[in-house]
């Protein structure tokens, strides 16, 4: 008896580790939405504009070194430099990752495309390292998440500034804001595509150190995103293109200019997150929305999604949700069959309406990295919360929501964040008094608002100091209204007009031709409603842009001058 109960007992225990260990397996499933990112494949610059900022960079070394504040090292070597990475986050922003590589140098000088690892992650004659920022790469350039950095010390000997940055199609015509810069050793880097009014306020002729800020990520130029074209030239003759990278295909040789190369491939986690909608990410500026929250109501939807740099085909990825006290919720695998340079993949499901409150946590694993993010769920409202709406008003942000069944509330703040995640209060509105089930009606005007993405969400405390959040709502601000002033006629031919139509008071007038150059500057007074004439007899003739700086807000317009 006493061996027939050993097994028995032998035999549950093993059945139980069984039932436990499959429990943990976990099956795999497709994602709710997502899609790859498409690498643009279009020249930056044509020739003729490549041409003319040689031209001009050549004048701009000729004139330095005859100030004696250059002194140039013509060399037919190898570069001695090593560069560091030419894009950081800026502070405040610490994500796994935040860029990807779309393009590197074609090393193939015919029709065929060859780049330094001996594949064709490039296109026909690509002259430099093309480097996305991923994700929702729109809003980076507006919160100025991604900055340019020198790669190498060196001297400022050309830049431009001022040109459009958020075109949806491409501009073969159109230049770039750019930062040129001659390095220590003679060598020569090109940072290009730059978001305008970012660009180093330095002038040409001044020292740069290795790391300083050269400007912010954008898509000035023949661009539809925000990327940075980085072009290095052996020296100031422009006779010998440089391949920084290491590669059995780098006809320069098989050396790194790099402190410290990455891989061909970088299989990575660029960012995990929750949303209260599933994010929308698009080509054209304007239409993307995070739709970032943190903090979710049982039994409300949960929307979480992953963000993928290199995503490699026979790789899979493991995504956990986690209670507060540890235990599973949800335990599944996506495999991946297909490579793209960036990727993204979103998933929803509702909580239970009895989900514990507390700190819950998203886990994803992919290719030995692990990145969690951590998202609260509380308890329902002590109130309905019928809608909440942000509408824009001029410059400002009008919210409005609604609710009703209030229930001993004691306040209702509002906050405000930036990114979607760090939240500040702004106001706090009191409720309606005791328990009422008409509905209440709210309304709150944001006059401080911030360019670009703006999240709203109420947080709602009851008499006993408990509190609970509501959802979280968005609304982008451009950086100016298009409208604001008009020209009054293009092309031109002896004065340019322009009527300011919600605009007013002191400004600075630049006049910027086709390749960057300042060609014009004045102080000026706008007048709402007012015409205004400039003279341009003296510019030759050409594609130009007018630049007005009014307040801290830049205006930024093409005229062809005839």
């Amino acid at each position: 008896m006493k061996l027939k109960s050993y097994f028995l007992y032998l035999f549950c225990f093993l059945f139980n580790i069984v039932d436990i260990t499959m429990a943990q397996i976990p099956g795999q499933r497709q994602p709710d939405g997502g899609n790859g990112y498409l690498v643009e494949k279009t020249p930056c610059l044509s020739e003729s504009q490549r041409q003319e900022i040689i031209k001009k960079l050549k004048e701009n070394t000729i004139e330095l070194q005859a100030k004696g504040t250059l002194n140039l090292a013509h060399s037919s070597v190898f570069p001695s430099v090593k560069f560091i990475w030419p894009v950081q986050q800026t502070t405040g922003y610490n994500d796994p990752g935040f860029y990807g590589i779309s393009n590197f140098v074609d090393e193939d000088t015919a029709a065929s495309v060859l780049d330094y690892g001996c594949g064709t992650r490039s296109y026909n004659e690509h002259r430099g390292t093309d480097i996305f920022t991923w994700p929702f790469t729109w809003t980076k350039m507006d919160s100025n998440a991604v900055q340019v950095v020198a790669a190498a010390g060196g001297t400022i000997i050309g830049k431009s500034d001022g040109i459009p940055d958020k075109s949806c199609a491409f501009c073969p015509s159109c230049n770039w804001n750019a930062v040129y810069i001659l390095n220590t050793d003679g060598s020569i880097c090109w940072y290009g595509h730059m978001k305008t009014g970012s660009v180093s306020t330095k002038p040409i002729g001044a020292f740069v150190a290795q790391g300083e800020y050269l400007g912010i990520v954008g898509s000035s130029g023949n661009s539809t995103g925000p990327h940075l074209h980085f072009e290095v030239y052996n020296d100031y003759t422009y006779t010998q293109l440089i391949d920084p990278w290491q590669g059995a295909c780098n006809k320069n040789g098989n050396t790194s200019l790099w402190t410290s190369q990455q891989s061909y491939y970088v299989p990575s986690i660029n960012k995990i997150a929750t949303h209260n909608a599933a994010p929308v990410l698009s080509t054209c500026y304007g239409t993307e929305a995070a739709n970032y929250s943190n903090t979710f109501v049982a039994g409300s939807v949960l929307y979480y999604a992953v963000y993928l740099r290199d995503q490699q085909p026979s790789t899979s990825g493991l995504y956990t949700i986690l209670r507060p006290d540890n235990s599973i919720y949800t335990l599944f695998t996506q495999p991946f069959t297909v490579y793209y340079a960036a990727s993204y993949w979103y998933w929803s499901q509702t909580l239970p309406s009895n989900a514990p409150p507390g700190t819950w946590t998203f886990r994803f694993q992919y290719n030995g990295q692990t990145v969690d993010h951590s998202f609260v769920v509380t308890t329902p409202l002590p109130l309905t919360l019928l809608n909440f709406s942000a509408k824009k008003q001029n410059n400002y942000v009008q919210l409005n929501w609604q609710t009703s069944n209030e229930q001993n509330i004691a306040s209702i703040e509002i906050q405000r964040s930036r990114d979607g995640n760090n939240y500040t209060a702004i106001e706090a509105v009191a409720p309606t008094a005791g328990i009422n089930s008409t509905v209440n009606n709210y309304a709150y005007t944001d006059a401080n608002t911030q360019r670009g993405q703006n999240f709203y969400r109420l947080k709602i405390v009851d008499n006993d100091g408990q509190y609970t959040y509501s959802n979280i709502i968005s609304i982008q601000l451009a950086y100016y209204d298009q409208y604001a002033i008009r020209l009054l006629g293009n092309p031109v031919k002896n004065r340019l007009s322009l009527l300011p139509n919600m605009v007013s008071g002191k400004a600075v007038m630049k006049i910027i031709d086709a390749s960057g150059i300042v060609a014009d500057i004045n102080n000026v007074i706008l007048q709402e409603n007012v015409r205004m004439d400039i003279p341009v007899l003296h510019l030759r003739p050409g594609n130009y842009y007018l630049i007005l700086d009014v307040r801290g807000q830049r205006y930024s317009m093409p005229f062809t001058k005839q």
